[in-house]
C-alpha cells in the first residue's frame, strides 16, 4: 500500500498516505467479505463445466483482473494479485488450480528471477558485509523463530513445527518483489535494500538444502512425540504411509472412502467431478478436488508411499492411465479397479490391474449372495459358491495379501 502512494511521487502528505492505507483495509475487508465467495463461486461454476481451458481462463481472470482493480483504487497491483491468491489458495480447488498453472508459474517465476539477477549489485556484500550477514541471519534465526511461535500458538505437532521452520528459513518470491518496488519507488534507501536484497537471495539459494534437511532435522531434534502429536501428524497427508489411494470419489468411490473411513484406514480420495466431490465432502471424506490423471497430483496424494490403489473411474481411457503410471511409481501397490464389463476389466488387467470388478459381475453377485442366504444356505457355504462363481466367469483372481 505504501509502494502505491510513493509511486506517484517524491513527497507524499500524511493525508495522502493515510488515505492509502485506509483504502488497502477497505480492499482487503472486501476481498475477505465479498471476494472470497465471489471467487468460489466463479470457480465451483466453471469446474462443473469439467472445461480445463476455461477452468484455466477464469483463474487467470480473476487474478489479473484483481490486481487491475486494486491499481484502480490506488494500490499497488501485485497487492490485488496476492490478495486474489490468498483466497484462491484457502478455496477447494487450491490443488487443480496449482497443478493447472504451474506452466505459466515456471515460465514467468523464472522470468522474474533473471529481471531481478540483473538488477542485483552484489559488490554490496563487498562494501556492507556486515549488513548482508545481520539480514541473513533474520531469515535463518529470526524468521524460524516466528513460525516456531505460530506453531506452539497453534498447537501444532513438535515435529511438523521444527520442520516448517526450517523449510521457511528463507526469503520468497514476494518478498523479492516488495523490495524491488519499494527501491524503485524510493520508499527503501539504497544502504538499506542491497544489502536485503542480497541477503534475501542468499537465502533463497540456501532453501533447497534447508527443505531436503528439514524433516530429518525435526525427527532428530523434536524429542518424543505425544499421541496428540501423532494425530495430528496422522491428520496430515503429506505425512501419510500405508494408505490407500482413492482415484474417483462419485457412486462407487463414495462407499469405498465410507467404509475406509469406518474402519479407520488412513486414505485420501481424488474427485474431478465438482457435484461428486461436494458430495464426498458433505459425508465428511477426506476428498480433494484434483485431476488423479495429472503426474503431479497422484505425487501429492503420496502414491510412492501408498499400499493399495483404488481406480473409481468410469472412463475406462483415465483408468488405463493412472494404472500405467501407477504400476510403474507404485510398484508394490495394490492396484485395484471396477469396469463396466467384462471386455473392459481385461483390459484394465493387462494395463496393471492386480483386480477387477466389472460393475455387472458385482451386482450379480452381490443378489446372488442374498438369494443364497435367503434360501437357507449358510454363511460359509455361500461364500464356497460364490468364490467359485466368480472364478469361472472373472478368471483366477490376481488378488494377494495386502501387507
Amino acid at each position: 500500500m505504501m509502494i502505491g502512494a510513493y509511486a506517484e511521487g517524491d513527497k507524499v502528505e500524511p493525508l495522502t498516505l493515510a488515505r492509502t492505507v485506509a483504502l488497502g483495509g477497505l480492499a482487503l475487508a472486501a476481498a475477505a467479505v465479498i471476494g472470497r465467495p465471489l471467487f468460489r463461486g466463479a470457480l465451483a461454476w466453471v469446474a462443473r463445466s469439467q472445461s480445463a481451458e476455461l477452468f484455466l481462463l477464469v483463474v487467470l481472470l480473476l487474478a489479473l483482473g484483481t490486481a487491475w482493480i486494486a491499481g484502480l483504487a490506488g494500490l499497488a497491483a501485485p497487492l490485488g494479485a496476492f490478495m486474489a491468491g490468498v483466497i484462491v489458495g484457502e478455496s477447494d480447488f487450491r490443488h487443480h488450480i496449482e497443478d493447472e498453472v504451474r506452466p505459466f508459474r515456471d515460465v514467468l517465476l523464472g522470468l522474474f528471477f533473471v529481471t531481478v539477477g540483473m538488477g542485483l549489485d552484489l559488490s554490496v556484500a563487498v562494501a556492507a558485509p556486515l549488513a548482508v550477514g545481520v539480514w541473513l541471519m533474520v531469515f535463518l534465526l529470526i524468521k524460524p523463530a516466528v513460525v516456531l511461535l505460530v506453531g506452539r500458538v497453534r498447537r501444532w505437532a513438535r515435529q511438523d513445527s521444527l520442520r516448517t521452520a526450517v523449510s521457511m528459513a528463507n526469503g520468497g518470491e514476494f518478498g523479492l518483489l516488495l523490495i524491488t518496488q519499494g527501491l524503485a519507488a524510493s520508499l527503501l534507501p539504497l544502504p538499506v535494500a542491497g544489502p536485503l536484497l542480497v541477503a534475501l537471495v542468499l537465502s533463497m539459494g540456501l532453501a533447497p538444502i534447508l527443505t531436503a534437511g528439514s524433516a530429518g532435522f525435526a525427527r532428530r531434534f523434536a524429542g518424543p512425540q505425544s499421541p496428540e502429536d501423532e494425530g495430528a501428524r496422522a491428520a496430515s497427508t503429506g505425512d501419510l504411509a500405508n494408505h490407500v489411494v482413492l482415484c474417483g470419489c462419485g457412486r462407487i468411490g463414495r462407499p469405498v472412502a465410507a467404509a475406509l473411513k469406518l474402519a479407520g484406514i488412513p486414505y485420501v480420495a481424488v474427485e474431478r467431478d465438482f457435484d461428486s466431490f461436494r458430495a464426498a465432502q458433505t459425508l465428511g471424506l477426506n476428498v480433494v478436488f484434483a485431476d488423479a490423471g495429472r503426474r503431479t497430483v497422484l505425487a501429492a496424494t503420496g502414491l510412492s508411499r501408498a499400499r493399495l490403489v483404488v481406480v473409481a473411474f468410469e472412463g475406462e481411457r483415465e483408468a488405463e492411465r493412472i494404472l500405467h503410471r501407477t504400476r510403474t511409481e507404485a510398484p508394490k501397490a495394490l492396484r485395484l479397479a471396477n469396469a463396466l464389463d467384462e471386455e473392459v476389466a481385461k483390459r484394465l488387467r493387462a494395463a496393471g490391474a492386480d483386480l477387477v470388478f466389472p460393475e455387472n459381475l458385482a451386482a450379480g453377485l452381490g443378489l446372488a449372495r442374498q438369494s443364497l442366504l435367503l434360501c437357507g444356505l449358510d454363511q460359509p457355504a455361500t461364500d464356497g459358491v460364490l468364490n467359485d462363481l466368480r472364478e469361472r466367469l472373472n478368471g483366477p483372481s490376481a488378488e494377494r495379501p495386502i501387507p
